[in-house]
């Protein structure tokens, strides 16, 4: 299992850190611990992703794409639809109305009026181009005397959380299990060394309060 020997992996380094030679880090602490280290580590991604070929081979496995997204509400200048469960960072977005092929830009919703008012930004068919920024857990499209009959977006899910089993109850009232890491080679490491960094300013930290406390006493 990938996970647990990330496990032994991360004891390994923090005890080569700390003048503790034997650190006990609780299993159900790493797994917390990692799991915040995928996002981390992801978003440091996506910001490089645009510009870097090998950021994009990284990220591969978390794109995915959902044709004809959910219609949950009309207005005269914008549709909402529901974003996928696991969405977490847009890759494409596409619309169509009718046969035309629209573009569609993300943008800030506090852009997005101004974009709306301005020539060169207006929802158009015949530019095929429009924009869409985020409402709550909604994609808003915006649309000028068109509708769309389909929209399609190709985003990054959400990495899979991970577990061991430990006995411990999880924040869902659930029992610890195991559940393997969907990461491989040098991601995995990436991730693991990320996790190291986190727990170590943890067990620092300790380290600080043990220390206050008994010159307090």
């Amino acid at each position: 299992m990938r996970l647990l020997e990330g496990y032994l992996y991360v004891l390994q380094k923090l005890n080569k850190l700390t003048t503790n030679s034997n650190q006990k880090i609780a299993k159900y602490h790493f797994v917390q611990s990692f799991n915040r280290a995928q996002y981390s580590w992801l978003d440091i991604k996506l910001r490089q992703e645009e510009a870097n070929e090998t950021i994009q081979r990284q990220l591969r496995q978390l794109i995915t794409s959902k044709e004809n997204l959910k219609l949950k509400s009309k207005k005269d200048i914008y549709s909402l639809y529901e974003l996928p469960l696991d969405y977490y960072h847009t890759s494409n977005i596409l619309g169509y109305s009718n046969g035309c092929k629209v573009d569609i830009s993300e943008v800030e919703e506090s852009n997005a009026t101004s974009l709306w008012f301005n020539d060169m930004s207006v929802p158009s068919l015949e530019f095929e181009q429009s924009f869409a920024s985020f409402e709550s857990k909604y994609l808003k499209v915006y649309k000028k005397n068109f509708e769309f009959t389909r929209v399609n977006l190709t985003y990054y899910r959400r990495p899979n959380e991970v577990d061991l089993d430990s006995g411990y109850i999880n924040a869902d009232g659930l029992a610890s299990k195991n559940i393997d890491t969907e990461w491989e080679t040098s991601n995995l490491y990436e991730i693991l060394d990320l996790v190291v960094k986190d727990l170590a300013f943890d067990i620092m930290d300790a380290s600080r309060f043990q220390l206050m406390a008994q010159a307090t006493k």
